[in-house]
């Protein structure tokens, strides 16, 4: 049987794949289906579609896909047969694709201490060392760009450059990169593809137990991580324990630098009977922090919530659309931007799946996120923002800018998208732009979907970009909607109209449990002390900061014993991290401590300002917080978000005007507290 002329180049897995479908059923098939005949992941499987839709066309055979059905050899079985003798007399590709091969070489790379000899490596992978070369040149600008280096020497071998902690660090970042959404899962359960080349440096056992524990401490700690953020911290959990041998002890007890990381450290050594090295206790304390979202008033959540507001400032004078009246706008710029300044410190680099689809639906957007992201990186203290992270803060803001379009809902709807809270969010907005007759109750990560607690808060339909692991009414679309997306959504909302049914609405509570009148009460008895007592005092020839925060302790405290206390909290603040606020020009002086009894907010005049390391320090903000009670750390970070929101504010202090401050502070807190307390009315 002859061959058709100019056929496409066809992959091995490729090639696989088409035998496979020749030998199921002629039914409509699934891309999990085929994956488990062949033995690779889904993703490998939607990876090399368009190139067997292409060869089978080429060829003159019918295979069809279809959105919602599967996959289809529309073929008898004589026709299966001319497909199988014609598979039989193609040139046999190359035995893997040149990506796939530049992730082995990466694999054999991060695998091996040693040096690897080049001839060797190219023999393995069924390549000439010419070929080889080639390939490493590309891996090298890939790892240069993470500030790892390739080393290359005749007659030594291959090797890379770099410490443990950034093996696993890059290691982690590719792996995860590789996996889409679909193989997530697979991967926390201890399955991961085999078809995966970084698969190899994740033992599946410690990453099922890992997964596990850390599905308990999420749970436990209420810190509601997305998929994608689980995955991380479980990931690069599981290349330090695979590192590390159960029994070995080496060097002091690890000491965590924050409550919730000892908490988690000691359940880690607990669990795999190994004591983890400080230098990656402190790193884990970062990344909660980073994740979790704390918000607490500190220089670097000030500095932070400054370049959330650069950032929503140079939107709005682009676009002509008044963004602040979005109050939780900043709150949802620093939950991404906390992650991403503590990625790109690491000089790790995220992709975003979105990237292209959003510059070409959405060019405006992104051509006005890009700039002014350009403007903040010359004009503050951050790192150049890759076009991946450009792209989340672009969807962010786009959500925010759909909003102002958005009309009157009434099916109610959970949105799941595993990608981040920047998606789901941006499909949240494109979801109530487009069908008005939809109200967004919630965005939430897969493994927290329960069809009781679905039904019990009254949703209708769950719009997903992954299947659903439970039975509930839902529609699979993508994170960007496509044409195909809308006409089933505007489907499903017919029908949930059709029998959609009043639900009970449940008393309202806070998260903590607190009926919201007791809560309004003390949220406004709080609040009206704190005004009461704003205080401004001058600190005359400081000398240095030293000077500074003993006059801090001394601010709202009278007893010796007391401001000892105080000034040793604040010193060991100090330790911690700068507390210098650079737009503020001002230190950031807070702790919390029983020898207040209410939150208290003052500032110090430095008479002169102190200079040290090229920084004028004029003065000091003072933020003392009762240590016991969530509602104490709530208004300091409400309050250190107006010190950087409002520059009336920070003028009164350094004015030496109280009473100004108070009133500013009074009507700030009021706005952004105003829901919670008109309870107690």
């Amino acid at each position: 049987m002859a061959m058709p002329d100019s056929l496409p180049a066809l992959s091995a897995n490729g090639r696989r794949l088409i035998e496979a479908l020749t030998e199921l059923p002629r039914v409509w098939l699934t891309a999990a289906t085929l994956a488990g005949a062949v033995g690779i992941s889904r993703r490998t499987v939607l990876r090399e579609l368009p190139g067997i839709e292409a060869w089978m066309q080429a060829a003159g055979f019918h295979f069809l896909r279809a959105p919602g059905r599967g996959l289809l050899l529309d073929e008898d079985e004589e026709q299966r047969a001319r497909l199988r003798a014609l598979l039989g007399q193609a040139e046999a590709p190359a035995a893997f694709a040149p990506q796939e091969r530049r992730q082995r070489v990466l694999l054999a790379l991060f695998s091996n201490a040693e040096p690897i000899k080049s001839y060797a490596l190219a023999h393995e992978l069924g390549i000439s060392e010419n070929t080889l070369s080639a390939d490493l040149d590309a891996v090298e600008a890939e790892l240069t760009a993470q500030h790892i280096a390739l080393r290359r020497r005749p007659g030594v071998g291959i090797w890379l450059e770099a410490t443990p902690e950034e093996r696993r660090r890059v290691a982690g970042a590719m792996l995860k990169a590789q996996l889409l959404e679909q193989d997530w899962q697979e991967v926390l359960d201890g399955k991961t593809p085999s078809d995966t080349p970084l698969a190899a440096l994740l033992d599946p056992d410690i990453t099922r137990r890992v997964g596990s524990l850390l599905r308990a401490f999420d749970r436990d700690e209420a810190l509601h991580f997305t998929d994608s953020q689980f995955l991380s911290l479980t990931v690069h959990l599981s290349f330090i324990l695979h590192r590390l041998r159960p029994g070995q002890f080496e060097g002091e007890k690890t000491i965590a630098p924050t409550a919730q990381a000892g908490r988690l450290t000691e359940r880690l050594e607990q669990a795999f009977g190994v004591r983890l090295p400080q230098a990656e206790v402190d790193s884990l304390a970062l990344y909660l922090d980073a994740y979790s979202g704390t918000g607490e008033p500190d220089s670097r959540e000030m500095n932070l919530r400054y370049l959330a507001a650069c950032l929503i400032g140079g939107v709005s004078e682009a676009t002509g659309v008044d963004l602040s009246a979005h109050s939780a706008l900043v709150d949802d710029l620093c939950r991404h931007l906390r992650p991403m300044l503590l990625r790109l410190e690491n000089h790790t680099y995220i992709e975003n799946p979105q990237l292209a689809l959003l510059k070409a639906q959405y060019p405006a957007l992104w051509q006005t996120m890009r700039a002014v992201c350009d403007e903040a990186a010359q004009t503050l203290p951050v790192p150049e923002i890759p076009d991946g992270e450009v792209g989340y803060l672009a969807m962010h803001i786009g959500a925010v800018l759909e909003q102002e379009k958005m009309k009157k809902t009434r099916v109610n709807v959970v949105v799941v998208c595993p990608y981040g809270m920047a998606s789901c969010r941006f499909l949240s907005a494109q979801l109530t732009r487009d069908f008005p007759a939809l109200h967004v109750v919630d965005a939430c990560p897969v493994r927290e979907l329960q069809a009781d607690d679905l039904w019990a808060r009254g949703v209708q339909l769950v719009l997903s970009t992954v299947p659903l692991p439970i039975e509930y009414p839902n529609v699979r679309i993508h994170p960007i909607l496509q044409e195909q997306d809308r006409a089933l959504v505007q489907a499903a909302i017919e029908t949930a109209q059709q029998t959609a049914a009043n639900q009970p609405s449940a008393p309202q509570t806070r998260p903590d449990g607190r009926g919201t009148l007791r809560y309004a009460a003390e949220l406004s008895a709080a609040l009206l002390d704190l005004v009461a007592n704003v205080t401004v005092s001058h600190v005359s020839v400081p000398g240095n900061r030293d000077a500074l925060i003993h006059a801090a302790a001394e601010l709202f405290c009278t007893q010796p014993q007391a401001v000892r206390r105080v000034e040793q909290a604040l010193r060991r603040r100090e330790t911690l991290g700068d507390t210098y606020i650079q737009p503020l020009r001002a230190l950031l002086l807070h702790c919390r401590t029983d020898d207040v009894s209410g939150c208290r907010v003052g500032y110090l005049c430095a008479e002169p300002p102190v200079y040290e390391k090229g920084q004028i320090i004029q003065g000091a903000i003072v933020l003392l917080a009762p240590a016991a009670g969530e509602l104490p750390r709530e208004i300091m970070q409400a309050v250190s978000a107006l010190l950087i929101e409002e520059p009336e504010l920070i003028r009164a202090l350094r004015a030496d005007a109280a009473g100004r401050a108070a009133a500013l502070l009074e009507a700030g807190l009021s706005a952004r507290f105003r829901q919670d307390m008109s309870r107690s009315g």
